[in-house]
């Protein structure tokens, strides 16, 4: 549980001291001014998380107890995002138009600069910063669920004026 006031760094020092972590600041790192930051039952990703979101920041990891914050402006993503490849396979697609379709929308949509695909084996490779790749995957996954299906269950119910007084209907 988090209960904590000052600024941005005085914020990351205490959560990452929290969780045994170390955290550095970019060099262009503005401090702002105080905040009140108040979080309970979180684990140290959503701490870090819900301080990113309050400070305007984005998270850099460097090792695996050290990241760097950056403020978060286009130029520092281009600058110091991490750039991943992830690989996604698509189990379920049907034939080469669709798995082309599907590429091309997820593409379109989130904006990747390289993607790669193997046809035979219905795979893709993404490789672009990680705030892109991460929900393209997401993106490909959803696509690849099983399509919604709908049951409809119909009787049909023939009555004649005969019927009709038996039945009640006017």
């Amino acid at each position: 549980d988090f209960d904590l006031s000052g600024n941005a760094q005085q914020l990351f020092d205490a959560v990452s001291r929290a969780f045994g972590l170390e955290c550095i600041f970019d060099n262009d790192y503005q401090l702002a001014a105080p905040i009140r930051f108040h979080l309970t039952g979180v684990d140290y990703r959503d701490a870090l998380h819900g301080l990113e979101a309050t400070t305007g920041s984005f998270i850099v990891p460097l090792t695996g107890l050290r990241f760097m914050v950056v403020k978060d402006t286009p130029q520092k993503r281009i600058e110091r995002e991490p750039v991943v490849a992830v690989e996604v396979h698509l189990p379920d697609a049907t034939n080469q138009q669709e798995f082309t379709e599907i590429i091309r929308d997820v593409q379109q949509a989130m904006a990747v600069e390289h993607v790669s695909q193997d046809t035979q084996n219905n795979t893709v490779i993404l490789r672009d910063r990680i705030s892109k790749v991460l929900p393209a995957r997401d993106m490909f996954e959803n696509f690849m669920r099983s399509r919604a299906q709908v049951m409809i269950e119909v009787r049909l119910l023939e009555v004649s004026r005969n019927d009709e007084v038996t039945y009640g209907i006017t």
